[in-house]
C-alpha cells in the first residue's frame, strides 16, 4: 500500500525539471525542500526512479528501508534508491529534514559505493551537509541554476565520503583530521603550520607522518585535491576558468593555468573541450 501523507508544521516543495544538457551531463535535482513534520507524516512509496538524500536538522525520525528499521537523529543523513520501498515518518511532535530527490551523472555509481563504504543507508552528515542542502533550495528557488546544483550534489556525495574515512582516522591517526581540514577549507590559503596545529602535531613530524599516511607531501595532496576538484568543475559546470581557479583555492587564474598544464598536459579550456566534444 503506498502512503503519501504530508503534514507539515512548516514546508518548502520545490520541483525542477531538468534541461536536456543537464540529464547528459549533470546531477541534477528533481524535488528538494524543507520540512517540519507533524506527527502523523508519512511516506511508504516505490518505484520513484530518483535518489533520496535527506539529512535531519532536528527531532527524530524512522526508516524503513530494505526491510529494516532505522533511527533517524539529529545530523543524521540517509541516501537511499527511491526504486526501492522505502517508508520514513517522525517520531514524536516534530521532525525537521531538509531533502533533495536527484538524478544524472554517476549518482548510480555512488549510491552502491556508499552502500557498501557504510553497510547502511543512514550515516552522519558531513560538516558541511546542511549548508549545501541549504544553498540546493535556495539556488532551485532563485534560478535553478543546474550546473550550480550539479556542483552541491557532487559536493555531498564526495564529503560523505569524506566523513567516513575521517571518522575511521581520526581516533587512531590525527592525520586523518588534516585530511578532513584540507576537505573542508580548501578553497582557502592553507599552510603545512595550520595544518600541523589542526593535526597537534609538530610542523617537522606532521609532513613524514603525513607523506606515510597518504604517500604525499602535504603540498602536494592540498594541490591534487584541489586539481581533481577543478576537473569536475570543468566537467560539471559551464563557470569561466577564472571562476574555477578562484572556487578551488588557486591564487589567481595565471597559476592555476599553469599548474593545471604541468599536470594534466594541456590546458584547462582544452581539458574541458576535449571531454565535452
Amino acid at each position: 500500500m503506498i502512503v503519501f501523507r504530508e503534514s507539515c508544521h512548516q514546508r518548502t516543495n520545490l520541483q525542477h525539471i531538468p534541461s536536456e544538457t543537464a540529464e547528459k551531463l549533470y546531477y541534477y535535482v528533481l524535488w528538494t525542500g524543507h520540512f517540519i513534520c507533524k506527527p502523523d507524516f508519512h511516506i511508504r512509496r516505490v518505484n520513484n526512479k530518483s535518489y533520496l538524500l535527506l539529512y535531519t536538522v532536528s527531532g527524530e525520525g524512522t526508516l524503513i528501508y530494505g526491510g529494516r528499521r532505522y533511527t533517524l537523529g539529529r545530523n543524521s543523513l540517509f541516501l537511499i534508491d527511491c526504486r526501492e520501498l522505502q517508508e520514513y515518518f517522525p517520531n514524536g511532535d516534530r521532525w525537521e529534514f531538509k531533502y533533495i530527490h536527484f538524478k544524472g551523472a554517476l549518482s548510480d555509481r555512488y549510491y552502491t559505493y556508499l552502500s557498501h563504504l557504510y553497510g547502511t543507508p543512514v550515516s552522519e552528515g558531513g560538516a558541511r551537509a546542511e549548508e549545501y542542502l541549504d544553498r540546493i533550495i535556495e539556488t532551485v528557488r532563485r534560478s535553478g541554476a543546474e550546473e550550480t546544483c550539479s556542483e552541491l550534489i557532487y559536493r555531498l556525495l564526495v564529503g560523505m565520503i569524506v566523513a567516513h574515512r575521517s571518522r575511521n582516522t581520526t581516533d587512531v591517526d590525527p592525520i586523518g583530521t588534516a585530511i578532513r581540514y584540507i576537505s573542508e577549507h580548501y578553497e582557502d590559503e592553507i599552510t603545512v603550520s595550520e595544518l600541523a596545529e589542526v593535526a597537534h602535531i609538530s610542523r617537522c613530524h606532521f609532513s613524514v607522518r603525513f607523506k606515510e599516511r597518504t604517500g604525499f607531501s602535504p603540498y602536494q595532496y592540498l594541490f591534487l585535491y584541489r586539481l581533481g576538484y577543478a576537473k569536475q568543475l570543468l566537467c560539471n559546470t559551464v563557470d569561466s576558468v577564472g571562476e574555477i581557479a578562484s572556487r578551488c583555492g588557486f591564487s589567481d587564474v595565471s597559476s592555476f593555468i599553469r599548474a593545471f598544464k604541468r599536470a594534466e598536459g594541456v590546458s584547462p579550456a582544452a581539458y574541458r573541450k576535449a571531454l565535452l566534444g
